[in-house]
């Protein structure tokens, strides 16, 4: 056991496995167990009964609440209880009662990058990758082998199946069930299969993208995903008309370009949205269109 910290950060009652490695600025409360193999990062805290299972990194200025467990066997049959991690970056927030499970394979690890404030009773599963700057709500449920990146925003009670790939700004209403891959900076909602309902403007606004951007964006979305014909055919009129080379349309053709067989989600045919796009001329696209 490598532990520095003052003992007045670790409260007595927690329990710290001899392998285990503790920050001379970490706090460790009251209950807590810190398991074998399990890393506390610099200033980050465990309130009381929270849980290091095993073989979990946490880096800095991590804050674990109550009742939450990190780094538990995969709820997995495949499992067979190999060493495998779960690795956590910085400044990320867990809930109560909210799990991540290690990974299932030896020596593969479930990750997750900075900056993400994962709320109660949220379960992330075995083998997903996790970017940063995300927010899972209440009692989500993501299943093994997911992947999300980065500044995605999914609401409470959504169930994610294993395996697909939520990208980049993209928001999920709650209670929607995922089970295809959600495109860059799409609007996502639907109780049996999530579909998508628009453009995720306010949290392009809130990230930075400019008015020119957001619009080449939205003309992008209408060659792919609103207007009639094969998909090689749709995505090669969102690239020649991407003549200013934006990155972030291009992550976005790319994105549709490569998508597994699990596809992506489908659109909404009926609403607002769909009818703004088709009758507007990509130039004049605003904001309140989408």
């Amino acid at each position: 056991m490598t532990i520095q910290t003052p003992t007045s950060l670790i409260h007595p009652t927690a329990f710290i496995d001899e392998t285990a490695t503790v920050h001379p600025t970490a706090e460790i409360g009251a209950y807590c167990f810190v398991g074998p193999h399990c890393e506390v990062g610099e200033a980050s805290v465990l309130h009381h009964h929270a849980s290091l299972v095993s073989h979990t990194t946490l880096g800095k200025g991590n804050v674990v609440h109550s009742n939450a467990v990190l780094g538990g066997d995969p709820q997995d049959v495949k499992y067979k209880g190999e060493t495998s991690w779960l690795r956590i970056g910085d400044h990320n927030t867990f809930r109560e009662f909210s799990s991540l499970h290690r990974a299932t394979g030896e020596g593969l690890a479930t990750t997750m990058g900075n900056h993400n404030y994962i709320m109660a009773y949220a379960h992330i599963g075995h083998n997903s990758t996790i970017g940063s700057h995300n927010t899972v709500a209440n009692a989500v449920q993501i299943a093994g082998h997911v992947i999300m990146d980065d500044y995605i925003v999914i609401g409470g009670l959504v169930a994610c199946h294993q395996g697909v790939h939520i990208a980049s700004y993209a928001m999920v209403g709650g209670c929607s069930g995922i089970r295809k891959n959600i495109p860059p900076y799409a609007l996502i909602f639907g109780a049996e299969d999530a579909q998508i309902n628009g453009i995720n403007i306010v949290g392009l606004r809130r990230n930075g993208f400019d008015a020119e951007t957001r619009t080449v964006i939205k003309r992008a979305y209408k060659h792919l995903f609103y207007e009639k014909g094969l998909l090689k055919e749709r995505l090669q009129k969102a690239r020649e008309a991407n003549t200013s080379n934006n990155p972030a349309v291009q992550h976005l053709i790319d994105f549709v370009a490569n998508a597994d067989k699990r596809g992506i989600c489908n659109i909404k045919e009926k609403t607002i949205v769909r009818k703004a796009l088709l009758n507007s001329e990509g130039d004049t696209l605003n904001d309140e269109s989408l």
